[in-house]
């Protein structure tokens, strides 16, 4: 499902909407909070990252508690059932370090092959996207890809294993507010303008809110900007603006890219 914000938006973006679900897609991905004592499952999102030649999956650290385990990484069904003999089973993540104030967790991938999902990791190389460039873009359009709850749904079997039915919700609109600790995107939907009813029979009733619509599920997503020929990172998805006006807005704040590679230069990850 996509969102629209305004013509003016839609026009100036229109070449690159065939391209999210080659590049945001690719690095995107559903993260689920399995509760250890109860087994009760819930969704959360994180980008596949790659920092200093290794992938690592970045999240949320409002999504952790000392009880869960955090699994990501799982392929894809193309048909409804898992036949005999394949293994669509992944290890839980192992939690390398978060950080409440800037709102981040960073997990590595030991044990996922991201290729075989299929995904891979967004090199946070150089020219990434800086407070001042971000400054000088205001009222430009920002794009949110990810899989909120509300569209979700989730089986738990009884020998343990868990089948999820995770449409992608996706959505721009203009950048409205940037400092050095945040990044706010108002993503009002004014208009639905792609519905896969067919394959998710469940939203065949959906209408835009006008306003806000509750993505929780979403934290821990990527903040998504057009520069060149493809996407580049912005920021990592961290909820409601404080804000916010409902019926009429729907202001998201981000923790920025360039706070995300300050707390990872401070982790002193090791170089390949």
């Amino acid at each position: 499902m996509s969102v629209v914000d305004s013509e003016t938006i839609k026009c100036e973006i229109a070449e690159y909407l065939p391209l999210r679900d080659s590049q945001l897609t690719s690095h995107t991905d559903s993260v689920l909070l399995r509760d250890k004592t109860t087994g009760k499952c819930g969704l959360g999102s994180c980008v596949y990252i790659e920092w200093k030649g290794l992938p690592y999956a970045v999240s949320c650290h409002h999504v952790l508690n000392a009880n869960r385990e955090y699994f990501t990484g799982a392929k894809r069904l193309t048909k409804p059932m898992i036949e005999e003999g394949d293994s669509h089973a992944v290890p839980p993540l192992h939690l390398i370090d978060s950080n409440k104030t800037v709102d981040l967790a960073l997990f590595d991938l030991n044990g996922l092959s991201l290729p075989t999902i299929p995904k891979q990791s967004y090199s946070l190389g150089e020219n990434q996207i800086s407070l001042k460039k971000t400054e000088q873009n205001l009222g430009t359009a920002a794009f949110i890809h990810g899989v909120p709850g509300f569209s979700a749904r989730v089986f738990q079997y009884p020998d343990g294993s868990v089948y999820a039915d995770i449409p992608v919700y996706s959505a721009w609109g203009p950048i409205v507010e940037v400092s050095g600790e945040a990044i706010v995107v108002d993503f009002a939907e004014r208009e639905v303008s792609e519905l896969n009813d067919k394959d998710f029979p469940h939203l065949k009733d959906l209408k835009p809110t006008g306003g806000t619509r509750d993505l929780g599920g979403m934290s821990g997503s990527g903040l998504w900007v057009i520069g060149g020929d493809r996407f580049h990172l912005a920021g990592i998805l961290l909820g409601p603006a404080e804000e916010n006006q409902p019926e009429t807005q729907h202001l998201i704040r981000f923790t920025p890219v360039w706070r995300l590679i300050g707390w990872l230069e401070g982790l002193n990850l090791h170089e390949t």
